[in-house]
């Protein structure tokens, strides 16, 4: 079974691109912070690495860990996981028996962490840091969506796109290795994935959506009637990859290249896109397409706080 626990495998390139850091005003909107997790480095060819996040641009380091998975917000509050811990404004809280961690979403006061068990034979997700079994064996989760008492959760089942509704799987038509991201808007479910056809897609109430060619999804979110995915496409050699994000299904091109967008959020008419440029060498996140170059390092995830 293939496990994409890439947030915490640091791979660091040995040639960089020179790359300079934006010199543009700030991107802040009046009235919302932004988040972005990841790591930061000493050099773009350091062999050690630093939990960073920035909000609005200025890095805070979490001590002895070396990278930072995903971040969400919940009013003022600021969670970022890390493998077998996330932290509440800058307070450490434990995952048991975590064998890797994938999302975290905070709904209100309930804390939700997908991911794999190492105890836990199947499929399972964390609400709270209390495990709830999805009664599916040889299975993983991903992406995770909540919509009123409905929970909906993305993952595999015996390396096949699935997702769950309630603890009850739905398999996905043309479904693949993995389906990584999932979002709830009113009556609408969609689910960002692999298709066994060949390339990452998303599917509309179980309706497979072509994003082109040579597609990869990382993250998504809906905001009103739209649907918004954060990833890359490459050539047919696949030796280039361009950042880019799809709303509803149209193909936005991001500045830079060698890595895909990593995750991306939405507040009013404001998109905002994780990510990096030339490899794993510098941090970056777009605010409608315009970029800022946090520092060496990479990105994994962004929200927008109060």
């Amino acid at each position: 079974m293939k496990y994409r626990n890439f947030l915490f495998v640091v791979v660091l390139l040995s040639v960089f691109i020179s790359c300079k850091k934006n010199s543009a005003p700030s991107q802040k909107t009046p009235g919302t912070n932004v988040y972005v997790s990841g790591y930061s480095g000493a050099s773009v060819t350091a062999t050690t690495t630093l939990g960073t996040y920035w909000k609005n641009g200025v890095p805070v380091n979490i001590p002895n860990v070396a990278g930072l998975g995903p971040v969400a917000t919940s009013g003022a509050d600021v969670y970022i996981l890390a493998g077998a811990t996330y932290w509440k404004n800058g307070v450490p809280l434990s995952i048991p028996n975590e064998m890797f961690t994938h999302t975290i979403v905070v709904q209100g006061s309930d804390v939700y962490v997908t991911g794999k068990s190492s105890t836990a034979g199947g499929a399972i997700y964390w609400k709270n840091g209390v495990e709830v079994n999805l009664n599916t064996p040889n299975a993983y989760t991903m992406g995770l969506a909540v919509s009123g008492n409905d929970v909906y959760v993305a993952g595999a089942e015996n390396d096949k796109a699935v997702y769950w509704k309630n603890g009850q799987v739905v398999n996905l038509p043309d479904g693949g290795y993995m389906a990584n991201a999932i979002a709830v808007s009113g009556s609408d479910v969609y689910v960002g994935g692999n298709s066994a056809s060949g390339g990452d897609v998303y599917w509309k109430n179980g309706v497979e959506m072509s994003l082109g060619l040579h597609a990869t999804v990382t993250s998504m979110t809906v905001s009103g009637n739209d649907v918004y995915f954060a990833g890359g496409v490459s050539g047919t050699s696949g030796s280039l990859i361009k950042p880019v994000y799809w709303k509803n299904g149209q193909v936005v091109y991001l500045t830079g290249s060698s890595n895909n967008a990593s995750s991306i959020a939405v507040s009013g008419q404001d998109v905002y896109v994780a990510g990096g440029m030339n490899g794993y060498g510098y941090a970056v996140y777009w605010k409608n397409g315009v970029i800022d170059t946090l520092g060496i390092g990479a990105t994994f995830g962004i929200a927008i706080g109060q």
